[in-house]
């Protein structure tokens, strides 16, 4: 007998033993939320849709996804469907294209990966490195952990390099930047927090949460390790030394961490819980304090959240129950890290009773992707920015529609950027940068294409 993990943390997250168990299985009540910065002024927007998506692949547990760094690949990890209780999965995939690389489900001694919590890229996109395992639980109710592991594997033909011999599940893994660590977050039978070597040499571990640490991430200059785990709190570690800087309490019973990211500049972390009272807060790492809000109703909800690269948004991926029509669904929000302002909301209510699982955004700022309804989505992001060279245009007389602006202005780098501009009802908009070799000030009767870039939203 295997429980839903993910329900019982949120619900019962004072017994931490019970976590991670069936994810499959993993919402239940959850209720509408609105986004409350600073004075707690709701920022709540009717939904414009579901995304401008590019492509799904069905029949993926995309629980956990990875860009690479160079943007042109993607990692996903969950439950392998053969098996959907204990087996985990991991899986490489072109980014553009949505085409399946390799699927790894077994290490090379035959045994099955346990369910795969979180899968990572390293910094020059050439490993990824997955935590897997969960709790499972026989007939007479006697639990134990199922296939714990962490695992270093080579991209993209999937070769192990590495693995570790965890003390507790691994819930959470990431690389410091330059490869030179890895971070753990664990749980069930040891709740700390272990650092190593690429080789999985233990250098040193930190307590973390004493009920069970479920995320863990580098700030991108290395300096820092956030975790966070059962009780909600998150903890800000000096790697160098295993010193705790600093901690972020949410202040509520029955909310644990689901997952958390820092931004890319480093200013900003944003954190996503699973349970009742808070969905999202983002925290500023200089004192502390909660700069954002998401608040969630009197039912359980889960978030998983991400920053845009231009860390001008943080993104999150809800689950809730939408009484009218008496089901799950999705919803996934951009909003403003200047002032918490909501600017995109969209709604993932294709699938009666389906719920999203995993979120990121792609480096270079043109995508996002999310597992929702057992399948992974790659959209576009509304607030992109796509920078090719002046070569592949083509400018011809036309149009520009979407809101954006009527000036340009240039360069001489030969390169033209898109930039998605704020969005309105009768699309997304788009604001246009032209980088040639003379000056160009009016965009009336301009139209252009891009090799490779043909359905940019907002261009006819």
């Amino acid at each position: 007998m295997t429980l839903d993990a993910q329900t019982y943390r949120g619900q019962f997250h004072s017994n931490p033993y019970l976590l991670f168990l069936l994810r499959d299985l993993h919402m239940f009540l959850i209720s509408r939320r609105w986004l409350f910065p600073l004075a707690f002024v709701s920022s709540h927007a009717l939904s414009q849709g579901t995304p401008d998506i590019i492509y799904e692949r069905p029949g993926v547990r995309a629980y956990t996804i990875s860009f690479s760094p160079n943007s042109l690949y993607l990692a996903t990890g969950g439950i392998e469907a053969t098996d959907p209780l204990t087996r985990g999965q991991i899986k490489f995939w072109w980014a553009s294209s949505g085409a399946l690389i390799r699927t790894l489900t077994t290490e090379p001694n035959g045994n099955f990966l346990g369910f795969t919590n979180d899968v990572r890229f390293s910094s020059d996109s050439t490993q990824v490195i997955s935590a897997n395992g969960t709790v499972d639980c026989n007939s007479q109710g006697n639990c134990f952990a199922s296939r714990p592991g962490e695992f270093s594997w080579s991209f993209p033909d999937g070769g192990l390099l590495g693995s570790g011999s965890p003390t507790g599940i691994p819930a959470g893994a990431d690389y410091a930047p330059g490869n030179q660590f890895i971070a753990a977050a664990q749980y069930y039978t040891d709740n700390s927090v272990p650092l190593y070597t690429p080789d999985f040499q233990l250098i040193r571990s930190m307590e973390g949460d004493a009920q069970g640490n479920y995320a863990v991430r580098y700030a991108p200059d290395g300096l820092t390790l956030a975790a966070g785990g059962a009780t909600g709190t998150v903890y800000l570690y000096r790697p160098s030394d295993g010193t705790l800087v600093r901690q972020f309490a949410p202040g509520l019973d029955m909310v644990s961490v689901n997952n958390l990211t820092f931004s890319p500049d480093g200013a900003l972390l944003a954190v996503g819980y699973l349970g009742y009272g808070n969905t999202i807060r983002v925290f500023r790492i200089s004192d502390g304090q909660t700069l954002y809000m998401v608040s969630a109703g009197p039912s359980s909800s889960s978030s998983v959240v991400a920053f845009t690269p231009d860390s001008q948004y943080f993104v999150g991926a809800t689950s809730e129950f939408d009484s009218t029509i008496g089901n799950y669904h999705g919803l996934l929000r951009f909003w403003s890290t200047t002032d918490g302002h909501l600017a995109r909301y969209y709604d993932e209510n294709r699938v009666a009773g389906a719920v999203l699982d995993g979120l990121a955004v792609a480096p270079d700022n043109s995508t996002f992707a999310y597992g929702y309804a057992i399948r992974l989505v790659l959209a576009r992001n509304p607030f992109a920015t796509i920078r090719v060279p002046v070569s592949n245009l083509t400018i011809e007389k036309g149009t520009l529609v979407g809101g954006g602006p009527s000036e340009l202005s240039a360069s001489d780098d030969s390169y033209l950027i898109v930039r998605n501009a704020a969005a309105t009802d009768d699309g997304p908009g788009v604001s246009v940068i032209l980088y040639g070799t003379s000056p160009v000030s009016s965009i009336a009767d301009l139209r252009f294409s891009l090799e490779g870039h043909t359905s940019i939203p907002g261009l006819v």
